[in-house]
């Protein structure tokens, strides 16, 4: 449970971050950038070269499929928001926790019925935060609004499974989860350079995307490495993935609220209420 604690707070701290650049004059894509490039430094620095060593830990592969899906997210992702308006992109992103709860139980994991309420009141949760009386409406404008919308949902929930079902296969071991998130990044940095290099007309990165980069680098750096020990250490995806998202909801509402004076709608009240009443079903009785 502690690892899940560090990736709820380290995620809270990224998703922080992100808000204190948004709508300034930088190009997230190349933020992005740099703080894959600073996760991939990380990484290389607690486990040197062995994160190249293919042969030690058979995940090469997988790392670099899940990079590249990383990268492709977060594109398919920033273009549903731009279509569709923030909401109902985020409801749709978020909403892959549902998918991947349906596909961890097909390979074996079970809940017990406190966690099914809780695991419910988590995906009613998300609607009731996030839904927009207008969210309907904006998706009938846009020719390719469904497209990104439906690609920002199974890339989701791929990336979430195949977290999963990667540490099913692997015995728990320290090491592994430095490397394997190590190579992830690395993956991730090399497909955000060539995305860069082939759709950006300005390539020159300034002293403020790069200082925002580092920045955004070290917690996400360790919000992914701290999945990676969670899910490793023995907690069902179908318990971890919805106690993360309800967590960051909570919490990230919270700091919204204390930080940018963020008002409280009845909607959003309720939603928060039913996210903790989900994080207690499914935390108390795991």
């Amino acid at each position: 449970m502690n690892y899940t604690i560090a990736c709820i707070l380290s995620t809270v701290v990224l998703g922080f971050l992100f808000k204190q650049f948004a709508g300034k004059n930088m190009s997230i894509s190349k933020i992005v950038l740099i703080n894959y490039l600073v996760c991939s430094l990380i990484g290389i620095i607690q486990v040197g070269f062995d994160v190249f060593n293919f042969t030690k830990f058979g995940s090469g592969l997988s790392a670099a499929l899940i990079g590249v899906l990383f990268v492709a997210g977060f594109n398919s992702f920033g273009n549903a928001v731009a279509l569709n308006g923030l909401s109902l992109a985020t409801i749709v992103q978020k909403m892959s926790v549902g998918l991947t709860v349906i596909l961890a139980i097909l390979i074996g994991e079970k809940l017990n019925n406190f966690q099914w309420a809780g695991f419910l009141l988590s995906l009613l949760a998300i609607l009731v935060i996030f839904y927009k009386r207008d969210a309907k409406e904006n998706i009938l404008k846009h020719e390719y609004g469904r497209v990104f919308l439906l690609a920002t949902l199974i890339l989701s929930t791929i990336i979430e499974f195949g977290f999963l079902l990667i540490h099913k296969k692997e015995v728990y071991d320290i090491e592994f989860e430095w490397v394997f998130t190590a190579r992830v990044f690395i993956s991730a940095s090399l497909t955000s350079i060539i995305y860069i290099l082939v759709s950006a007309s300005n390539k020159k990165i300034n002293s403020e995307e790069l200082s925002a980069g580092i920045l955004l680098g070290i917690p996400n750096f360790f919000s992914i490495l701290f999945l990676n020990k969670a899910l490793g250490s023995g907690i069902q995806g179908s318990v971890f993935y919805p106690l993360l998202n309800c967590s960051v909801i909570l919490l990230s509402s919270l700091m919204g609220a204390w930080f940018y004076r963020e008002h409280f709608t009845n909607q959003k009240i309720i939603g928060l209420l039913l996210a903790i009443a989900s994080i207690l079903l499914i935390g108390l009785f795991s």
